[in-house]
């Protein structure tokens, strides 16, 4: 016995050393499993943990407008956007976190060049409690948003059972202009359809820049939404805030599933059109999670 004890010791020995000598570190250890919160049950994220972004949770859109079955979104997004989405050039997944960043290069004649990635036929769900914990570019001219849009009912068209925007609704959770360095937007889209369109929501001043670690998130319900930074409630409507012009039903357009959508674009109307300083070359929008629960 005392000889296999002796032998497992210096074989043990042995490997450290092997380690060291070829400078070997420690793996960090996992996240944990995600607990519930405010009630909430976990049923979905992503803690981006790998070294690529999750092809089973992620798509990209790529280009300047969205194209859906037999659907071709409005160019420049609708909002005369001036970047490019590009498929991975400008999205890197690493140290646990997603970084989509936005580049002053041209593009199939676009001037700047970013990422915008979407859960749509992967992942969607209604109601619920939406979060991402993010770090936001406070740099001129750059628009980040998190936010939620209808599941097309099937693939034929980004449509759903209320039809286009924005009679089938838009969530924004988050969305900031990165010149005011300390603000965000919370908003719904609804009514009819554009240009018969509506939308009402708020802006919060955080208590730190937006450059800074925050959590972002919103409380879905059926009958009302509230919004929610660093776990404190900023903004609450009710279900009789908000219509669809394609139902009577009390809840129509937030009673259908809603996909997830991250992206970071450059100028558009968000804004004013305001763009980039001519020094600008480059700016990320980094996120450490996102996390559904029901």
């Amino acid at each position: 016995m005392l000889k296999k004890l002796t032998k497992f010791i210096s074989t043990t020995i042995a490997c450290l050393t092997l380690a060291l000598c070829a400078g070997c570190t420690p793996k960090a250890p996992s996240k944990p499993s995600m607990p519930d919160k405010n009630g909430y049950k976990f049923v979905w994220g992503d803690e981006f943990d790998g070294m690529s972004l999750d092809a089973d949770k992620w798509c990209y859109q790529t280009g300047t407008r969205d194209y859906y079955g037999s659907t071709v979104g409005a160019n420049y997004w609708g909002n005369n956007e001036k970047q490019y989405y590009t498929e991975g050039d400008n999205l890197s997944v690493s140290d646990g976190e997603l970084k989509i960043t936005a580049k002053r290069e041209d593009r199939e004649g676009m001037q700047f060049t970013s990422s915008r990635i979407v859960t749509r036929g992967l992942f969607s769900r209604t109601y619920g409690y939406f979060e991402a914990k993010m770090k936001l570019p406070a740099v001129k001219g750059m628009w980040p948003a998190f936010w939620l849009l209808p599941q097309p009912t099937d693939e034929t068209s980004s449509d759903n059972v209320y039809g286009g925007w924005a009679a089938n609704g838009e969530l924004d959770i988050m969305e900031a202009k990165g010149r005011l360095l300390n603000q965000v937007d919370t908003t719904i889209h609804y009514g009819g359809n554009w240009p018969n369109n509506k939308y009402t929501g708020s802006t919060t001043t955080l208590e730190s820049n937006i450059d800074e670690w925050h959590t972002y998130a919103v409380d879905w319900r059926e009958n009302y939404i509230a919004w929610v930074i660093d776990d404190k409630e900023v903004y609450r409507l009710t279900n009789a805030d908000w219509w669809s012009a394609a139902s009577d039903s009390a809840t129509a357009p937030f009673d259908q599933p809603f996909y997830i959508l991250l992206n970071l674009a450059v100028g558009g109307n968000y804004d004013g059109n305001i763009m980039p300083d001519q020094d600008f070359t480059q700016a990320t929008m980094y996120v450490d999670y996102v996390r559904v629960y029901e």
